[in-house]
């Protein structure tokens, strides 16, 4: 059994190399196939959430296509923003991203003849999405009951503001509306202003990423046990899942967080501070780096004072403020560059803050080929960004976003007299999709340990490895105790994002523990790490070993 290996980067400013042969795509010939090669995927969905989930199977391969209205088309292509500013349905910026790698066709689902075309695309698809509720879909005769009537091994993925069924589920929603229900605008802004919005549309953003991987894990799903499903997106719960620690203070400790948008989440100072030139973010996430942060800028006594015990964003005092007037003051004669790469060397986290035309030239994004240029034949030449992952085998091609119904007597060739051979769709509950697999989980803090958390809340067994010589830095975080419950039990953001696995600790700086995991790696089908560059080597287990 060859396991997959996922390398998180949440410290890719680090270092890492996409130079690295393996990591090249396009280059392995023969060994490079689309992931989702074979799938097809119809999008009925508009807006951003929907068009994103789809757009991202697109990416991976899958045979998407967008049916829209006549005339008009999906509404995102009146939403701009548009070049001059002048209002073109194909000049769209806000289309062109989300829609990328996608066919057009245009039906008119209000005629008969439009809805049975589109009754004939879902026999032969895998795939539904809409940005509508099961209700709304079946007031159309589009829910899925009727889908499974048609196609009973489709799956149908729903991506709305509040989900199908619930109380709320008729209502409208907006980035606007998903901040402030979800919980967000609570905590943007400052204390003496309103509460705001976070900035672009990350929720939906946020929301239709969720979608795709809950389509992803029942598409994988289907390929075991051959059964449809629906899979109910909501944007609100998303959106809570996503922020995830301020609603584990409350439970933890019923503590509300104040609104204090100048200061990050940690153990002490995460502040955005001016340098010589340009910002720099400090991220002191744990107690440990506060206190290599404040060796680095020459203020070790900072981190012995008694005064700035317990200080935190969650209960912001004037302190939060004389640390900021402090580090700001260390920090004002370097540039942002120079501090960055000093402050990697000591192992303190700092963030660059680069400009949007920065962005596109920050050596990991030109070295990992990130931005990709399309050509379209109205818009010319644009960069986009790619997907934020490079694989040894798959290979990812990212194409134009289509013109409003381009393809649309192609798709209709395409059809044909295909009827399901399943009389009746199954009644019985499909298995979880990845029950049977085993992940082995070397990561730490957040991104890692939540990739293999989804794993196991699919249904794999998922093994987390730690290290008492290490201890995963999560565990210090945010911990409320009771009695008899020790410190490193108690971290609500470790207990979240590990929950539903087992758990193992070993020395791999031994000999013995890395057999340990090498044993345990044998018999997995995925491996998840999130180490800086090289430190699985110097333990002995390379992504070739």
């Amino acid at each position: 059994m060859d396991p997959i290996l996922g390398l998180v980067g949440e410290d890719s400013l680090i270092g890492g190399s996409a130079s690295d042969p393996k990591f090249q795509l396009g280059t392995v010939g023969s060994m490079q196939t689309k992931l989702l090669e074979g799938i097809k995927v119809l999008d009925l969905s508009e807006g951003i959430a929907g068009p994103f989930c789809a757009k991202l199977l697109a990416d991976l391969g899958a045979d998407t296509v967008k049916v829209e209205r006549p005339d008009q088309g999906d509404m995102s292509r009146s939403l701009g923003p548009f070049p001059d500013d002048q209002p073109d349905i194909e000049k769209s910026a806000s289309f062109f991203y989300f829609n990328t790698g996608k066919r057009s066709i245009v039906l008119d689902l209000d005629s008969d003849s439009g809805k049975a075309t589109l009754i004939q695309l879902i026999r032969q698809y895998d795939v539904i999405i809409a940005s509508d509720t099961d209700e709304g879909l079946r007031e159309r005769g589009l829910g899925f009951e009727e889908i499974r009537e048609w196609n009973p091994t489709a799956i149908l993925t729903t991506v709305t503001g509040f989900g199908s069924f619930g109380p709320l589920s008729a209502y409208e929603s907006s980035h606007l509306i998903t901040c402030a229900v979800g919980g967000w605008a609570q905590l943007c802004g400052v204390p003496e202003r309103e509460p705001l919005q976070s900035g672009g549309a990350i929720t939906q953003t946020l929301t239709g990423a969720y979608a795709a991987a809950a389509t992803l894990l029942a598409t994988f799903g289907r390929s075991q046990h051959a059964g449809g499903e629906h899979i109910d997106v909501s944007a609100q719960e998303a959106a809570i899942c996503g922020a995830q620690i301020p609603s584990l203070i409350y439970e933890y400790s019923g503590i509300v967080a104040e609104r204090y948008s100048s200061v990050g989440s940690g153990a002490g100072p995460c502040y955005m501070l001016p340098t010589r030139e340009a910002y720099i973010g400090l991220n002191a996430l744990t107690r440990q780096q506060r206190h290599m942060l404040c060796k680095f800028i020459g203020r070790e006594d900072i981190a012995k004072d008694p005064n700035y015990e317990g200080l935190s964003w969650v209960r912001p005092d004037e302190r939060l403020e004389d640390l900021r007037a402090i580090f700001g003051e260390a920090l004002k004669d370097k540039t942002a560059e120079e501090l960055f790469h000093e402050a990697q060397k000591w192992r303190v986290p700092f963030g660059l803050v680069p400009s949007l035309e920065e962005l596109f030239h920050l050596p990991p994004h030109v070295e990992r080929n990130f931005f990709r240029t399309v050509t379209h034949p109205v818009c010319g030449a644009v960069k986009i960004p790619g997907v934020p992952f490079k694989s040894t085998t798959t290979e990812i091609e990212i194409t134009r976003a289509p013109l409003l119904g381009e393809h649309t007597q192609e798709i209709l060739a395409e059809l044909t007299d295909f009827k399901s051979t399943q009389d009746e769709p199954p009644t019985n509950t499909n298995p979880l999709p990845l029950k049977g697999m085993r992940v082995v989980d070397l990561s730490m803090f957040f991104a890692g340990p939540v990739t293999a958390q989804i794993c196991a809340d699919a249904g794999a067994e998922v093994i987390k490895v730690e290290s008492v010589q290490r201890i995963d830095g999560w565990r210090g975080s945010g911990t409320v105790t009771d009695a008899g419950v020790e410190s490193w039990e108690a971290s609500p953001y470790f207990n979240w994002v590990n929950r539903n696995k087992r758990d193992v600790t070993l020395d791999l700086t031994d000999s013995r523990g890395v057999a340990a995991v090498k044993t345990l790696v044998r018999d997995a089908d995925m491996l998840i790490e999130n180490y800086t560059p090289r430190v699985m080597e110097n333990f002995g287990l390379s992504y070739e070993t």
